[in-house]
């Protein structure tokens, strides 16, 4: 009678380190694809900076030279040459680079070149934009800012509304305008500064989801492990070892809900810090919780139906573990509650 060349592993504990290897090169991928996936959250839509390119090669005099006085804006070709030189280096960077601190520069520059009425179409394009991001509730935006930055915008635009009549020189109202080019500016590097932070903070929730999405299979698939092994020696039940990675997968997975009720631009702003702590610190407590859970149920100190039996193989007990585990982890606050009232009533 022959023999397979190669059977199954007779040792669970293969399977263990095989999972786990399998879990940290979900977690490194993600790590070493994060920058990249960030970068391209950030960077500008290629057709629209070409537009500006467009814009900034045609710019003209708001004012030329004449009877009212100096050209508007002042050095005129000095301008026209800082826009030459932006659109140069841009040129250079290359579209994979136009991120929207890059492209910044250009979008301040031709501000000096808007008239009246195309400066005051502008300021209300990119307000229109913010509010957008004020008004959808999955993109949340400080509704008392976009109030702030409206105001400032409506009131410079008074300012140019004041000027206008008969006799007002054209020279006096673009004076009156550069309140308004002043406030356009400081728009876009706000804007310029959310988009950022919304961008590095979405780039860090897509990666804490999928690093999450995925090992939270893993952990599951090994905290079965000898329910699951195909080694008739290893036995089918499921140990602490087990539990604690039970407890895992449900702080994890309420890591995971509580991540996605993430303000985006918040955590762009702190790189992350409190989600990064808050995974870590559920998965740590998630497998004390799990651990504790085991040692409640097999100590007997609940019982009842609902209540597994951890030395019983059949499946129903499995189930009840998986619960139980589960339950354990993504309530762990709970266990640890009720571990401490049983501590306080043993030792009363």
């Amino acid at each position: 009678m022959s023999t397979p060349l190669m059977g199954p592993p007779s040792n669970p504990w293969w399977a263990y380190i095989g999972l786990g290897l399998a879990l940290l090169g979900i977690v490194l991928f993600r790590i070493a694809r994060h920058r990249q996936r960030e970068h391209k959250a950030r960077r500008d839509d290629r057709s629209e900076v070409e537009a500006l390119f467009v814009e900034a090669r045609t710019a003209e005099r708001r004012i030329a030279n004449g009877t009212e006085g100096a050209e508007r804006p002042e050095d005129f070709a000095r301008k026209i040459e800082k826009l030459k030189a932006e659109i140069g280096r841009l040129e250079k960077v290359g579209w994979q680079g136009w991120t929207e601190y890059r492209v910044l520069p250009l979008r301040q520059l031709l501000v000096k070149f808007l008239k009246e009425e195309e400066l005051k179409a502008t300021a209300r394009s990119v307000l229109d934009e913010l509010d957008e991001y004020a008004k959808n509730s999955y993109f949340p935006y400080d509704r008392d800012l976009f109030n702030r930055w409206e105001n400032r915008v409506r009131e410079a635009e008074e300012s140019i509304d004041a000027k206008k009549g008969a006799g007002t020189k054209d020279r006096d109202r673009d004076d009156a305008a550069e309140a308004l080019r002043a406030v356009l500016q400081a728009l876009y590097e706000h804007v310029a500064d959310y988009k950022a932070k919304w961008a590095k903070g979405s780039a860090l929730v897509e990666d804490l989801w999928g690093i999450g999405v995925l090992a939270i299979p893993v952990i599951l698939v090994a905290s079965l492990i000898p329910w699951l092994h195909p080694a008739e020696s290893t036995p089918r039940l499921l140990g602490v070892l087990n539990w604690g990675l039970l407890g895992v997968v449900g702080a994890g997975t309420a890591a995971l809900l509580s991540i996605r009720q993430s303000d985006l631009v918040e955590v762009g702003n702190t790189e992350g810090k409190r989600e990064l702590s808050r995974a870590t610190l559920g998965t740590a407590l998630g497998l004390v919780a799990g651990v504790l859970a085991f040692g409640i149920v097999a100590g007997g100190l609940i019982g009842g139906p609902a209540v597994p039996d951890v030395q019983d193989p059949r499946v129903s007990q499995i189930g009840l573990s998986l619960l139980w585990g589960i339950g354990a982890g993504f309530s762990f606050e709970r266990i640890f509650e009720r571990v401490q009232g049983l501590a306080e009533a043993m030792s009363s």
